[in-house]
């Protein structure tokens, strides 16, 4: 890493490497876990929570017999709760196909902070590639839509200054990936479920049918809402994000939203805690609405690749 990066490289992180695929699942189960242990020893000594109260890390799975010349490499932490969600997603859809690594890069500032996000995200893009295997293709998946808003000036960042900019990389964004999926999507309208910053900066909404929360009259009151339960999910409030997802969907269910776009990567983890513990009649609509998950999306045009 060069004199230029060094004030803004994360002092140390754990690097691990799997072989097996339960080993791998069952890791991934203990991070979360080891996640709402720490959340919950900071909320005890008064500290705030936030992405960048976690240590970052770089988890790898290769399965052995393994013949893919390509690797994914998942860029999250921001928040690391949904970079784990993210990884285990990738996991159960890939089935051994290829190779993984998460770089959980929680140092990464918020989105809507004044600090040069692209600066750090190509930071981390740097670290991460280093730790790829040197003699596989990359696919790259950034596992926030916010920082979609960022990526372009990370790669350019990438591709002047790392060391690492002759790797074959290619980069699937979740926003593109969505845009071209909404070309089919027909008349029905579609709904997408993001943070603020997203919002503010168009990531999704007002093209191909695709429309943000907060641009519907009936249903904008309640982007405050969504936001509380997102951040109630980087803070490790389960009651703040109950409570604000329940009325969140209630709205969308009263409106008659029958198509819902996940356009915040903490959002898929809120649709497990509904599925789970919301009201019955918030467990039957979201069974009766189509979801749709950038990061799949993303997932399967690669595979198609």
């Amino acid at each position: 890493m060069n004199a230029e990066m060094a004030n803004y490289a994360p002092l140390s992180f754990n690097t691990t490497i799997f072989n097996n695929a339960k080993e791998i699942q069952s890791h991934v189960d203990t991070y979360i876990h080891g996640l709402h242990q720490e959340a919950e020893h900071l909320k005890q000594s008064k500290k705030e929570l936030s992405d960048q109260s976690f240590k970052s890390g770089l988890l790898t799975y290769v399965p052995l017999g393994g013949k893919s010349d390509t690797h994914l490499l998942l860029l999250g932490g921001m928040g690391p709760l949904a970079g784990a969600h993210g990884m285990k997603e990738c996991l159960s859809f890939l089935q051994d196909a290829y190779s993984v690594t998460l770089f959980q890069a929680c140092f990464i500032p918020k989105r809507d902070s004044d600090h040069d996000v692209a600066w750090s995200l190509y930071e981390a893009l740097h670290v991460a590639v280093q730790n790829c295997p040197k003699n596989k293709k990359i696919e790259l998946i950034v596992v926030c839509n916010g920082a979609h808003h960022f990526i372009e000036d990370a790669l350019k960042l990438f591709y002047q200054k790392s060391s690492h900019k002759n790797r074959d990389i290619r980069f699937h964004s979740l926003k593109a990936s969505v845009e071209k999926k909404s070309r089919t999507f027909g008349r029905l309208k579609c709904i997408a479920l993001q943070s603020n910053f997203a919002a503010q900066k168009g990531i999704y909404g007002n093209s191909q049918n695709i429309y943000s929360m907060d641009t519907i009259p009936p249903l904008s009151s309640y982007q405050k809402n969504l936001t509380l339960a997102i951040e109630g999910v980087k803070r490790f409030d389960k009651h703040t994000t109950l409570l604000n997802a329940i009325k969140v969907f209630h709205a969308l269910m009263d409106y008659g939203a029958k198509r819902l776009l996940l356009g915040c990567a903490e959002i898929p983890i809120i649709i497990d805690s509904l599925k789970k513990e919301a009201p019955h009649d918030i467990q039957e609509y979201l069974s009766s609405v189509t979801l749709i998950d950038p990061l799949m999306l993303a997932l399967q045009e690669m595979a198609e690749k």
